[in-house]
């Protein structure tokens, strides 16, 4: 029996390569009585921990929480008492907005819904006026109506995630009056 000198796999005495890896018999310089080295890439048991240059590498990145998302600085009771007034600021426009700034003045959770739907509602005002400033333009109008819907779908969004009890920052208006 033959012992390879690459991976330590045995073979018959006539084979002229290793069945496990391939490796030729034909240029064994190995003594029969020392033990054949060991390599790393075909022996799983081989495992050393000294300089091993891709240790590193080896474990998955950190999970990284979504910086836009700030439910965690707000209290649970926070949430579940003053849902239905983050909801009403998305739904009421103006009057939303007054609603939720008198009714929860105190609450964290509806603050921040009521900064982002009055910048949904200052960026839709404004483009309703340039809109009406410029209705001698064509297309004037026509890109304001596409903001505002654009903002309306934000509005929607942004409803959503008061009723679920979430503080997102709203996508197209997050680096908008910071």
């Amino acid at each position: 029996m033959k012992i390879c000198h690459n991976c330590g796999a045995s073979a018959n005495d006539d084979a002229s390569f290793c069945t496990a890896c391939g490796a030729s018999f034909l240029s064994q310089d190995t003594p029969a009585n020392e033990p054949p080295a060991r390599n790393s890439s075909f022996d799983p048991a081989y495992n050393p921990t000294a300089n091993n240059q891709y240790q590193a590498y080896a474990a998955p990145p950190p999970f990284s929480a979504d910086p836009n998302d700030h439910t965690k600085d707000f209290t649970p009771e926070d949430i579940s008492e003053n849902k239905v007034f983050a909801v009403c600021v998305y739904l009421f426009d103006y009057i939303g907005i007054i609603v939720g700034l008198l009714a929860a003045n105190s609450s964290p959770f509806v603050r921040f819904h009521v900064r982002q739907a009055l910048k949904i509602t200052v960026l839709s005002t404004a483009a309703i006026i340039l809109g009406l400033i410029l209705v001698w333009t064509v297309l004037a109008p026509i890109a304001a109506g596409v903001f505002c819907s654009i903002l309306f779908v934000v509005k929607i969004i942004g409803f959503v995630h008061a009723w679920k009890g979430q503080a997102k920052e709203l996508p197209v208006i997050r680096d908008f009056l910071k």
